[in-house]
């Protein structure tokens, strides 16, 4: 399969009908009033516009990753979910956590691109900088999101997160943190670009939920080097690379649960959702713990190893 294949097998085969249809989350809303989709950070207000900005200082981040998003559009979900996060990452040395996730990871392999190379992909300096920033970004939260999460449901099959521990606020780890572009819409894109976003997501949208990673929606502001990375990831996809570093990054994260010593005071939430919402964002933080978490991770690494050195 060649880049100018695929449009023509998004028109046939993976329609935009198909992307929005056929998910267990048509069951959910019907049944739950669940609103489907995201709440934007843009389109936040109130309360989760708070929660975000909150997630954003926490998490030493520019931006909140999808699940969060995705937790946002349905009433009380974030509320309980994050208050548990927070506390959770507030009584850990999360930078060594993280250290030691990827601690000796080899990442597939790619060659990395010259500077010189870079104006032809339509980046120069200062779109390299952000387009870096955009990398790493996504790397440290889907790590962060992969150990957190896993202790997250740990702790809630134990029955432990019905009201969980809540810790006073570190200080924001945003000091050096780069605000990134804003993460484009299908719409938004070109039709080729928009067509490269859909067939990655194809391979890395969790079983029976079709989902875009941000992180292919971030780089299709750079459609010349998302084309270029592209049959990289696919190609890593198709040769077991991506299941092989995303399975030993799983263990890790499952193997580190049961050390993690996490700090228990008060009562964080007064609401708790139901016990059939619960369940329901129980198996789809699970769904997203074993596909597309951990293999954005190893994605996002590997893209990033593309980027020239500096003294490249």
């Amino acid at each position: 399969m060649v880049l100018s294949d695929w449009p023509i097998i998004l028109r046939e085969d993976f329609s935009e009908k198909f992307f929005m249809d056929r998910t267990k989350e048509v069951k959910h809303r019907s049944e739950f009033g669940h609103q489907g989709g995201e709440l934007s950070e843009q389109g936040a207000r109130g309360t989760v516009a708070g929660l975000y900005s909150e997630i954003r200082d926490t998490m030493g981040l520019s931006m909140v990753n999808l699940i969060y998003r995705r937790m946002a559009a349905e009433e009380g979900v974030l509320e309980w979910v994050w208050a548990w996060i927070n506390g959770a990452i507030n009584s850990l040395d999360i930078e060594d956590e993280l250290a030691q996730l990827s601690d000796g990871v080899a990442w597939p392999a790619v060659k990395s691109v010259q500077r010189a190379s870079l104006p032809l992909l339509g980046i120069d300096e200062v779109e390299e900088i952000k387009l870096a920033s955009v990398l790493s970004q996504y790397n440290r939260g889907n790590s962060l999101n992969l150990l957190l999460l896993n202790a997250f449901l740990a702790h809630l099959k134990k029955g432990k997160v019905l009201q969980g521990p809540r810790m006073q606020p570190l200080k924001a780890r945003r000091v050096h943190v780069k605000e990134l572009p804003p993460i484009l819409d299908l719409g938004q894109m070109g039709q080729d670009t928009a067509a490269v976003v859909r067939v990655l997501a194809k391979y890395v949208s969790p079983p029976g939920s079709l989902m875009i990673p941000s992180l292919f929606r971030h780089l299709a502001h750079w459609p010349g080097f998302l084309a270029l990375v592209a049959p990289h990831i696919l190609q890593s996809i198709a040769n077991g690379e991506v299941r092989k570093v995303s399975s030993c990054l799983k263990e890790r994260a499952v193997s580190k649960v049961s050390a993690l010593r996490l700090q228990t005071t008060d009562i964080i939430t007064e609401k708790v959702p139901s016990i059939d919402i619960r369940d329901y964002w129980a198996e789809e933080i699970d769904s997203y713990l074993q596909k597309p978490i951990p293999e954005m991770i190893v994605i996002g690494n590997m893209i990033e190893s593309i980027l020239p050195d500096e003294e490249k």
